[in-house]
């Protein structure tokens, strides 16, 4: 039986910086990286979330290498053209497939504010320094991950808040279109499949790729598998081959994440 495969795109995140995550206790301290050199670090904000009490917003942390750890360093949010750029203290990342596991970083405004997305500036510790930013936009209620969001909120009633500093006022853009979401631009076509081991006739496979700021796909890994290597490996094929247009950071292009989902039908 021929597998028609459908592409469908996600926006995800975008890539601007980078260092190490701690497996143990936070090793706070001076970074050995000159203030110049920035780097990808294996720990994003993953996810930017406003409380449905207070004036409070809840961040997590995801771990580029799938695996636990304490990560503390700075944080900047952004509300148009304001940035709160905060220290704060250790808490944990974790994989992004497995978001109950993390916990948030509650920031706390003295007044209302609509955060638009937040970024990792540095890591603290001898492996941390600046981070090149991966842009995490603030993530709206939806149905899709309703027991995630109780869970995250059960989680942020029980951390201490950090109070957010005086933000900075930032030039305004000077852009049409100061930011966006990455987007597919050309589709590479996934192999034919020929199989017969289907048994609802169908299957997805969510792909999240890493996008540089032309456009190029650095990496694809399988977030949510079809449990068959074959369409896996097809949807991998195609991700990885793809070309993508980046997203935009006020105004400048940036590296990021884009997801899309390959479904195979009879």
């Amino acid at each position: 039986m021929i597998l028609t495969p459908t592409l469908f795109s996600i926006p995800g995140l975008a890539l601007l910086g980078a260092a190490a995550v701690s497996h143990g206790n936070p090793q706070p301290g001076p970074s050995p990286i000159p203030a110049s050199v920035r780097a990808i670090c294996m720990a994003q904000v993953g996810m930017v979330v406003k409380l449905p009490i207070g004036t409070s917003y809840a961040l997590t942390f995801d771990s580029l290498d799938g695996k636990d750890g304490a990560v503390s360093g700075t944080v900047a949010l952004y509300s148009g053209n304001q940035r709160y750029e905060l220290t704060f203290p250790a808490t944990v990342a974790g994989d992004a497939r497995s978001a109950d596991k993390r916990a948030p970083l509650v920031v706390r405004f003295p007044a209302p504010v609509k955060i638009d997305s937040a970024v990792l500036t540095s890591i603290s510790g001898p492996e941390g320094g600046p981070c090149l930013p991966v842009v995490a936009h603030q993530v709206e209620p939806s149905r899709w991950w309703a027991l995630s969001q109780d869970a995250l909120f059960a989680r942020a009633a029980r951390t201490a808040p950090v109070d957010a500093p005086s933000p900075e006022v930032l030039p305004a853009s000077e852009c049409r279109v100061p930011s966006r979401t990455a987007h597919l631009k050309v589709s590479v076509p996934t192999p034919r499949l020929a199989t017969t081991d289907l048994e609802t006739g169908s299957a997805l496979v969510e792909v999240e790729v890493v996008v540089d700021d032309t456009g190029n796909a650095m990496n694809a890994t399988v977030m949510h598998s079809s449990l068959n290597s074959a369409m896996d490996d097809a949807a991998l094929y195609a991700a990885a081959r793809s070309t993508y247009e980046p997203e935009t950071f006020r105004c400048q292009n940036v590296g990021g994440y884009y997801k899309f989902i390959a479904e195979f039908a009879r």
